[in-house]
């Protein structure tokens, strides 16, 4: 299924024509120089506000570039996706048909056989590179719902095998890739190992570099390569603890215990809930006005209290109580 209409033939396409509406055309770039030609993106978000708003500033400045816009959907249906873009300023409707954004099912990059292989993914994705190139654009970005994940599909189990070798070519391509992750639908701990396999992280629409990251090498010889099926069958479940409010309350008062135990004081376990939600050290210090230098130090002690050395290891320490809604 693919939504694409086709190239815009003799007609000259001019940038500004599909660019979000109401703000200057250089004030549509700020994604644009954050991420480069190479970088695979992290994009962790928690409703559909935050889905949208990326989109449009992420494909608002592929425009500006010359760029070809790709979007592989899942479980969003295509019409309310399109409506939702214009009505943030994305004139997404006349951008298909003239050929400069293309609409797939994420069936058609990631199972099309009925299963997943992730060499077939990875062949699909610089197929879709080449062809876009081929017909004259500057670069392609690529944005893809990796909720497809979660339903049930057979050899789902190697996705993040997948990510993780993403990084082994996407660096040669003149593309960027960027994988979103609703966190109301992947458990938390699918969801770190997704930071782990992507080199940028985009929050706050922001892209930074990945604390989190690991080389392809390094993460595919561990563990969390391969997930295990009742992880990925974990959807309805995790959901349902999510919405029950006394499942949470016992979730946060295990996690309280187990700082306790380290005697961290409060203001460390203030800095220990902002890491586990993956706030950098600017962001810790504008939400407990304190300077960084004080944030660093709070870090510096809370490690030595653990006896852990990297925030990799503090995460991990706290897989299980992480709240990322």
């Amino acid at each position: 299924m693919n939504f694409e209409a086709g190239t815009s033939g003799g007609i000259a396409i001019k940038p500004d024509m599909f660019l979000p509406t109401g703000k200057p055309m250089e004030e549509q770039v700020s994604v644009a120089r954050q991420l480069k030609h190479g970088d695979h993106g992290c994009f962790v978000y928690g409703n559909d506000e935050e889905r949208i708003s990326f989109i449009v500033e992420y494909f608002g400045a592929a425009v500006a570039q010359g760029e070809k816009c790709v979007y592989y959907l899942h479980d969003h249906k295509l019409d309310d996706t399109l409506l939702l873009l214009e009505k943030n300023g994305l004139l997404a409707r006349k951008l298909l048909m003239g050929g400069g954004l293309s609409i797939s099912g994420c069936k058609d990059m990631f199972y099309s056989s009925g299963s997943f292989s992730p060499d077939e993914a990875l062949s699909n994705h610089r197929k879709q590179v080449i062809d876009a190139l081929a017909k004259g654009y500057r670069g392609v970005r690529i944005l893809v719902d990796m909720g497809w994940a979660m339903g049930g599909i057979d050899g789902a189990e190697r996705v993040m095998e997948f990510e993780a070798r993403m990084n082994y070519f996407s660096g040669l391509m003149d593309s960027i890739t960027v994988c979103q992750y609703h966190r109301g639908l992947f458990p938390p701990e699918l969801i770190f190992s997704a930071m782990q396999t992507h080199p940028v992280l985009v929050r706050n629409g922001v892209a930074d570099k990945n604390p989190y990251y690991l080389e392809p090498e390094v993460f595919l010889a561990s563990d969390s390569a391969l997930v295990p099926h009742d992880t990925l069958a974990a959807r309805s479940e995790h959901a349902r603890g999510r919405r029950d409010r006394r499942t949470v309350e016992c979730v946060r008062e295990d996690f309280r215990k187990s700082l306790n135990k380290y005697g961290l004081t409060m203001q460390e376990q203030r800095v220990v809930e902002l890491a586990l939600i993956f706030k950098s050290n600017a962001e810790m210090s504008h939400e407990l006005f304190i300077s960084t230098n004080t944030v660093k130090q709070h870090i510096k002690n809370i490690y030595r209290k653990m006896g852990i050395s990297k925030r990799l290891e503090l995460v991990a320490q706290f897989m299980k109580y992480l709240e990322l809604e």
